[in-house]
């Protein structure tokens, strides 16, 4: 059940911390199976998946593998939009979904994707409008976005 989940992604994060990737990556895809299948299409649910795939996707970029975590990024925001609509707390729904926006944009960027500036500059309008200007985390997409711009400028 949902408890049993988060108890696993709890400890897939203390495996991420300790820098067991495979042992991490293996507890977050056993409760990402145990999400999905309960059915449940409540705002609770789908955040859970939204955050379990963004967890994956975090973990398939430290192994190197972009494409992966790319896949699991575009499912955690998929999950955490539709969550957004049906969640009383929009805030924390709206910030987690542009987190999530920010890191598929970043491994955009890692991997040359031509829209790494838009959908890093369509998560920094959320961030700073929930966040504020002096938040540490609309100063890291800030950064990315004057990288995404640089490597803009030199692959036209």
């Amino acid at each position: 059940d949902s408890i049993v989940a988060d108890s696993l992604v709890e400890i897939g994060i203390l495996l991420y911390n300790k820098h067991d990737l495979e042992g991490a990556l293996n507890i977050f895809n056993e409760a990402f199976e145990i999400y999905i299948n309960e059915n449940d299409s409540t705002s609770n649910s789908l955040d859970s998946i939204g955050r379990t795939s963004n967890n994956i996707g975090c973990v398939y970029y430290q192994m190197g593998d972009i494409a992966s975590a790319l896949v699991y990024m575009q499912k955690s925001l998929v999950a955490q939009r539709s969550a957004l609509g049906l969640s009383e707390k929009a805030e924390s729904s709206l910030v987690n979904c542009a987190i999530t926006q920010a890191n598929s944009g970043y491994l955009k960027f890692e991997s040359d994707h031509l829209d790494a500036l838009t959908t890093l500059e369509e998560s920094l309008l959320v961030l700073e409008s929930v966040l504020g200007d002096e938040n540490m985390t609309v100063e890291s997409v800030r950064s990315n976005i004057t990288l995404a711009k640089q490597q803009q400028t030199f692959h036209p």
